[in-house]
C-alpha cells in the first residue's frame, strides 16, 4: 500500500480529523491533505513523529508503494549536500578575493 493510503487509513482508524493530526504534527491541515492526496511528502523528522502518533513502523511508511517518498527524501538530502558544497565554494572564493 502506498504512503498516502496508509496515512489516510491509519488517521481514520485513530478517529482523527486532518486538522487534529496536523495540530499534533505542527503542520497545516492543507499540508496533511497534500500528503494524503499524494501531492507531497513529509520531511524525515515529521515522518518519524507521524509513525509514533499513528503507531506505524517507519519502515512500513517508507516501503509502501513505488517508494516515491524514499526517492523524494533522497533527492532532498542530495540537494542539501549540493547546496552546502556550493556555499563552501562561494565562501572560499570570496575569502580568496578578500585576501
Amino acid at each position: 500500500m502506498e504512503f498516502h493510503n496508509i496515512l489516510r487509513n491509519k488517521r481514520k482508524d485513530f478517529n482523527l480529523t486532518q486538522q487534529e493530526l496536523a495540530d499534533q504534527l505542527h503542520v497545516t491541515r492543507q499540508t496533511l491533505s497534500r500528503w494524503e492526496n499524494d501531492l507531497s511528502y513529509p520531511n524525515l523528522d515529521t515522518l518519524i513523529q507521524l509513525g509514533e502518533i499513528l503507531d506505524i513502523p517507519l519502515d512500513n511508511l517508507l516501503k509502501g508503494g513505488e517508494n516515491q517518498m524514499v526517492k523524494q527524501l533522497s533527492n532532498d538530502v542530495r540537494d542539501k549536500k549540493k547546496y552546502g558544497l556550493y556555499l563552501r565554494i562561494i565562501l572560499s572564493f570570496l575569502i580568496l578575493l578578500i585576501v
